[in-house]
C-alpha cells in the first residue's frame, strides 16, 4: 500500500472517530431507552379485562429480585395486598353511603364496626383469590421483573358480608339495599 493510500485510510478512521466521539452523549433510563428519544412503554396487564368490574376485584402488581422465585413471592404478596386494601375501601364506601342514605341510628358506631368488619371478610376471603396473569422480564441488570394479575369474585365478600352482619346484634340494616349498593359501586 502506498502512502497516500495510508493517508485517506488514517484520514478516515480519524472522521470516523471524531465523529462519534464528539456526538452528544445519550443519558439512559431503566430498559436501556434513551432519554431523547420517544418511547412507548408498555405496562403488563394493563387493559380493562384486568382491572375491577361488576363482578370481579382485580389488582395487578409487581416484584423484583435477583431470584426469580423471591421476585414471584414479592409481586404475589404486594398484589395482594393492592387487593384486600381495594376490597376494604368499597367495604367502607359502601357502608359510608348506606348510612347515610338509611342508617338513621349512630352513625359513628355503624362505620365503626364496618371498619372491624371489612377487616375481617378481606382475611375471609384472600384465599379465593385466582391468579389470571403472569409475566417474567429478565432485566438488563440481571433482576427479574415479576408481573402478577389477581382477581377474585365479589359474591365472596358479598356473601362474607351477608354471614357477618347476620351475626352481629349491633348492626341493624337491609341486606337487600346494601347489596344494591354495593354492586353499584363499580
Amino acid at each position: 500500500m502506498n502512502r497516500f493510500n495510508k493517508s485517506i485510510i488514517i484520514g478516515l478512521f480519524s472522521v470516523i472517530y471524531l465523529v462519534t466521539s464528539c456526538s452528544p452523549t445519550k443519558e439512559v433510563i431503566s430498559g436501556n431507552i434513551p432519554m431523547n428519544t420517544e418511547s412507548e412503554i408498555s405496562i403488563p396487564f394493563s387493559s380493562s379485562k384486568y382491572k375491577t368490574d361488576h363482578f370481579f376485584f382485580r389488582a395487578v402488581q409487581s416484584g423484583t429480585n435477583e431470584k426469580i422465585d423471591i421476585a414471584k413471592s414479592i409481586a404475589l404478596q404486594n398484589v395482594k395486598v393492592l387487593l384486600a386494601s381495594n376490597i376494604q375501601s368499597t367495604i367502607l364506601s359502601v357502608s359510608e353511603s348506606y348510612s347515610k342514605e338509611y342508617n338513621k341510628g349512630n352513625k359513628q358506631m355503624f362505620e365503626s364496626k364496618f371498619e372491624e368488619i371489612s377487616v375481617q371478610i378481606t382475611r375471609q376471603v384472600i384465599s379465593n383469590i385466582e391468579v389470571i396473569g403472569e409475566k417474567v422480564i429478565r432485566e438488563n441488570n440481571k433482576l427479574y421483573l415479576y408481573w402478577v394479575a389477581i382477581e377474585m369474585e365479589k359474591k365472596y365478600v358479598l356473601k362474607g358480608l351477608e354471614e357477618l352482619m347476620a351475626d352481629d346484634d349491633e348492626i341493624d340494616i337491609n341486606y337487600t339495599q346494601f347489596e344494591e349498593i354495593f354492586n353499584n359501586e363499580n
